[in-house]
């Protein structure tokens, strides 16, 4: 007995450090689609830009990210991932095999013999003589129709699983760092004081500018009484005081 011919389903993936995600993206396509593959799914996305950090943590950016599906003949995959690694610099690669040769095997065994009991259905209605036998004759025929497509459908499945080969590209760009301020020295120290010095002007300004309007409203209130005050005071000093009883 001939052993049966292994089944090897293989599937990859591949995480890659890219310059622009837009233009790593069209590269993967242009070299999936010289290897006779396709693309099954692919997303995009950008996170917005530059996102400043405060403190003494550099400011980063990210450029975007992308996730892509494609599917390849499954003797062109470590071909494919070859020239996918050359879109940028390769973080991580994997490949996963699985042998479903049994699988494939018994799937296939059972459309043969749902295609012979098929067969029989079919010899036995023509040969049905009443209403009844082909009424019930026609319905396990429509069954058993449905059972075969399904294993079919099952047999094709795993027959293109083990034709071509299954690989995920993520896409992403690097964190660009911003130049790291340095927090000692003279130079640090006279910046820092520089910040404290504005920090206290604008302190300063700030309760200026909140004593200001009650300032002006004791103004307004006050200096009129004071001149009151000053004028009575000042007419009082100059009044002759009373003579004594009995003076020449």
């Amino acid at each position: 007995m001939v052993a049966a011919e292994r089944k090897i389903t293989r599937t990859a993936s591949l995480s890659i450090q890219v310059k622009d995600v837009a233009g790593a993206a069209t590269a993967v396509h242009t070299v999936v689609a010289g290897l006779d593959g396709f693309v099954l799914n692919e997303q995009l996305g950008n996170d917005g830009g530059p996102q400043p950090l405060t403190g003494t943590t550099p400011s980063q950016s990210f450029g975007g990210f992308g996730t892509i599906t494609v599917s390849v003949p499954a003797d062109k995959l470590d071909t494919t991932l070859d020239q996918l690694a050359r879109v940028g610099t390769v973080l991580s690669r994997s490949t996963t095999s699985q042998d479903v040769t049994d699988q494939y095997v018994d799937t296939q065994s059972r459309v043969k013999t749902m295609q012979a009991s098929l067969d029989r259905v079919r010899a036995l209605l023509a040969q049905a003589t009443n209403i009844g036998q082909v009424v019930s004759l026609e319905s396990e025929l429509s069954r058993r129709e449905a059972d075969l497509e399904s294993l079919q459908a099952q047999l094709a499945a795993l027959k293109g699983s083990v034709d071509r080969s299954t690989v995920t590209v993520a896409l992403s760009t690097p964190a660009v760092v911003a130049a790291t301020v340095d927090n000692t020295g003279f130079v640090a120290g006279l910046r820092q004081g520089w910040h404290a010095f504005q920090a206290s002007v604008t302190a300063v300004l700030t309760v200026v500018g909140t004593l200001l309007p009650f300032a002006a409203l004791v103004g307004l209130v006050g200096w009129p009484l004071w001149r009151w005050l000053r004028r009575r005071q000042a007419g009082v000093t100059a009044s002759p005081a009373p003579a004594a009883p009995g003076a020449p």
